[in-house]
């Protein structure tokens, strides 16, 4: 009998050894890939080279990530936080102490963070050349380009654009970290260029969609209600990629659903469960804008109904590293 009861437990010892890992669980990882459209790749000091990104792949720290032309991921933070990669953009994500950091060199994201979820002490910060957004509880949009140059054959000047859907964000120059913040409410933006913040203004697309915006974005209720309903859609999407992506994938990892059959090697958006795509009927994401050629219609270059997301200049899409294929 107790020979029997060993075998027993070896046996189990050994299956729970050998069974697969949930995609989140990796030592060291800080994130996961929840959602993957089109074209990325990321770039980790342990590789040679980029690799492509994957759906259900970790993100650990110091991960460089970059979006090709119609491309967008999700990355879920810690269960915390969702961070919405735009198309052509470059950044990277790091974890200093209690604090995640995404840098972002180029390009354009969107972050939802559940305030509740956080702990004493803990913030996220988005980062780019100029600019930093400390950010706790909030939905908000950072893009980051180039403005030209003041002088004729200057060089071109850091442009950071931060617009607040829900919550507040402390915005500072990352020139002079001593320098007094500017605080942005919701449905407020800022711009900053070079060192110069410029003055906190109404965001016209978030008023916008708000008040005028597609069917799918209407109500009657106040403006109000209407921008916590989408923020609070955002936490509770957080929430359910967490419990989906730690459920163990039977049809193993990777195995997303497409939603067309064209449009990049990934084969389109993956990450889906039967049903409607995670970006149908998402009206945060439709409310920053979709990424131009979503690909759903085959590789067409509308913007899904949404408010189109105007880049900050000429330049903001130029030099986007290794995110071209």
């Amino acid at each position: 009998m107790r020979s029997r009861t060993i075998q027993m437990m070896s046996a189990l010892a050994l299956i729970a050894a050998l069974s697969p890992r949930p995609a989140s669980a990796e030592p060291g990882a800080v994130g996961v890939v929840t959602t993957l459209q089109g074209p990325a790749l990321v770039q980790r000091a342990a590789l040679p080279a980029p690799m492509r990104l994957s759906f259900k792949d970790d993100v650990f720290s110091r991960d460089r990530i970059s979006t090709g032309e119609g491309a967008l991921v999700r990355v879920l933070l810690g269960g915390k936080a969702v961070v919405t990669v735009r198309e052509l953009s470059v950044l990277a994500i790091s974890e200093q102490g209690g604090r995640a950091v995404v840098v972002l060199d180029s390009g354009a994201v969107t972050a939802s963070v559940a305030h509740d979820r956080l702990r004493p002490g803990e913030s996220i910060e988005i980062r780019t050349r100029n600019a930093v957004a400390a950010v706790r509880g909030t939905v908000l949009t950072v893009e980051a380009g180039e403005a030209a140059a003041g002088t004729p054959g200057g060089p071109a000047v850091p442009l950071s654009r931060i617009q607040v859907l829900r919550g507040t964000v402390e915005v500072s120059a990352s020139a002079d970290p001593a320098a007094a913040t500017v605080v942005v409410s919701a449905r407020q933006q800022v711009s900053v260029s070079g060192n110069t913040i410029g003055a906190v203004q109404p965001a016209p697309a978030l008023a916008a969609a708000a008040q005028s915006g597609p069917a799918a974005l209407q109500h009657d209720a106040p403006p109000d209600p209407f921008l916590d309903a989408l923020a609070e859609k955002e936490n509770a999407r957080a929430l359910g990629l967490a419990h989906s992506i730690l459920r163990p994938d039977p049809g193993g990892r990777g195995q997303g659903r497409s939603d067309h059959s064209g449009g990049g090697p990934q084969g389109g958006e993956q990450g889906g469960s039967g049903g409607e795509s995670p970006l149908q009927g998402d009206k945060a994401l439709a409310l920053f804008g979709r990424p131009d050629g979503d690909g759903r219609d085959g590789g067409g270059r509308g913007n899904g109904g949404g408010v189109p997301r105007v880049p900050l200049t000429a330049n903001s899409r130029g030099n986007h590293g290794h995110g071209h294929h």
